[in-house]
């Protein structure tokens, strides 16, 4: 009940000005007192005879007042409101202000924002305008998005407690609409009034520094030491690490900090304290949607580009303008896979099987809809889960013997559990149709190179590993002599990320990411087929491949 008490500090003992009777003037105050400490339901009792105001005068109205902040306190909303309706129409009391305040407060409890908003902009007091401003920011906090995006125009722009409470409402979304986002990047920058700014300066030098923030414990946990050797996250940071090593030894003057989330906000809120991020030029990570939209907001306020190394999805991009994926969008994947069939499909008609994934889903849908803007038809969109997959071929014509009805098919999904009984189905058939699927099954081990290269099968690029690639061989016999083990495609993420990162951060070019990235065009990777950063934020190269002899090709 903190903000009913705010307005005590306007309001002045008027004890002085009446000449009743000290017994009842002690009764007032008393009654006073009684709504200071809490104790609403006797404090209405002992004010409620000072209301009349033939009897008491000028007094009564201060008594309507504090009348009205006991019911207020007692949750009797509808009963504060009406007696404030009295002090309200006498213009002549001078703490109009104060009065319509607690009938702001009375109106946002009984949700009835639109009219406490209104009543808001009667208010004249700019100390007590301030406060209901906060006042609003603290109750439309979980107030209906939809509502709060829709009235932005109508409030947002004069009460700035309602741009911010929309604006932590956005924040806290894991995927934001278009017009989620455009409404987000109107109000993202807005704060109360004396609200200290976030920004501050960096030091600027000429070394590389690098904070790497990842979710190392993303299973629970803190610390490395019990860190498993499936750990995708510490795999990634393996390649990154003797990416960093190889850089200094070539003279690279590279300082790196690496930070662990836990998977946890409330620990990387704490990970952003660090001085470290006054030094930063990038910022590496994190993966998690709950974590990245908490890094790359602050890594906008500080100017530091922050880089999502493995998420296909884009849709932070939009809010936060120095966020970057390292692979390509969903939205380059779908526009990759649509040049191809222009090429290739000659009848503009499709197949997309997908999985239950948020990548595997979104990618699906923006590939249906570009795909019909375009003038294919899409025969079929379907979800797969490994034991529908042959339904699914069949119903396509797509079986020994059977008459397809589409020249393309795209099977999108990263999950092995789905990829293995997806790819068993595609072998039995011997398809004469192309079936395009993701990169990532050039790494399960559920078939082999040779397996894969007799079937009609073509790649989706996604940061692919470029096997023929001179560089990839002394990376693996880099890698197995450091750690043991040879790297998996996360241990070649993390060294390609560093390689690209230092590539355009450096001395010679400057520290000008976006600049940098701009200027560069199409880069060729050192173990990858490369990145074009051109005008985007994400990976636009996205190349279909098909195995020959044992080797990629670009069709």
């Amino acid at each position: 009940m903190k903000k009913l008490f705010l307005l005590s500090v306007f309001l002045i003992s008027f004890t002085a000005l009446f000449a009743q009777e000290q017994r009842d003037l002690q009764n007032y105050n008393r009654g006073k007192q009684l709504v200071s400490y809490g104790n609403w339901e006797e404090a209405m009792e002992v004010l409620r005879p000072y209301l009349d105001n033939r009897r008491y005068g000028s007094l009564s109205n201060y008594a309507h007042y504090h009348f009205a902040r006991a019911a207020y306190g007692n949750e009797q909303h509808e009963l504060a409101k009406g007696t404030l309706e009295p002090l309200l129409d006498n213009r002549a009391w001078e703490h109009q202000d104060e009065a319509r305040y607690l009938l702001v407060l009375a109106l946002f409890s009984q949700n009835k924002n639109s009219d406490a908003l209104n009543e808001i902009e009667k208010i004249k007091d700019p100390a007590i305008r301030q406060e209901a401003e906060r006042a609003t920011y603290d109750f439309l906090q979980n107030a209906n998005l939809s509502w709060m995006v829709l009235n932005l125009r109508n409030f947002g722009e004069k009460n700035k407690g309602f741009a911010l409470a929309l604006r932590k409402q956005l924040e806290e979304k894991t995927v934001m609409s278009t017009e989620e986002r455009r409404v987000y990047n109107e109000v993202r920058d807005i704060r109360l009034e004396g609200e200290e700014k976030p920004d501050r300066k960096r030091e600027i030098n000429q070394v590389l520094e690098v904070a790497v923030v990842l979710p190392f414990n993303y299973n629970g946990g803190s610390g490395v030491s019990r860190l498993q050797g499936n750990n995708f996250v510490f795999e990634y940071y393996q390649g990154l690490k003797l990416a960093v090593e190889e850089a200094k030894k070539e003279g690279v003057d590279v300082l790196i900090r690496t930070f662990d989330t836990e998977r946890n906000v409330g620990v990387t809120e704490k990970i952003l304290e660090d001085p470290f991020f006054k030094l930063a030029d990038v910022i590496i990570g994190p993966v998690y949607p709950e974590e990245v939209s908490l890094v790359s907001l602050f890594a906008e306020r500080q100017g530091i580009p922050q880089i999502n190394p493995l998420s296909n999805l884009d849709d932070n991009l939009e809010v936060a303008g120095k966020s970057y994926l390292f692979r390509p969008s969903t939205t380059s994947m779908s526009k990759g896979i649509l040049d191809y069939a222009q090429r290739k499909a000659t009848e503009k008609k499709i197949a997309i099987a997908y999985s239950a994934s948020a990548k595997d889903e979104l990618l699906a849908k923006q590939l249906a809809e570009n795909a019909r803007r375009k003038g294919f038809q899409i025969v079929k969109s379907e979800k797969i889960e490994g034991r529908n997959t042959r339904d699914f071929f069949s119903s396509l014509g797509i079986e020994r013997g059977g008459s397809p009805t589409v020249n393309m098919v795209v099977v999108l999904s990263d999950d092995p559990n789905v990829a293995s009984p997806t790819f068993g189905v595609i072998e039995s058939i011997n398809s004469r149709v192309p079936i395009l699927v993701p990169d990532s099954w050039l790494y399960f081990n559920f078939a082999s190179f040779e397996m894969m290269e007799h079937q009609n099968i073509r790649f989706i690029g996604n940061n692919t590993v470029d096997f023929e690639s001179p560089d990839l061989e002394t990376f693996r016999e880099s890698f197995f002599d450091k750690y043991q083990t040879f790297p998996g495609i996360f241990a070649h993420l993390g060294y390609e990320t560093l390689y690209w990162v230092q590539e355009n951060l450096n001395p010679d070019k400057g520290f000008d990411f976006t600049q940098n990235l701009r200027r560069a065009g199409f880069q060729k990777g050192k173990l990858t087929f490369g990145y074009d950063f051109t005008n985007e934020r994400a990976n636009q190269y996205v190349p279909i491949m098909r195995l020959e002899q044992g080797a990629l090709e670009i069709e």
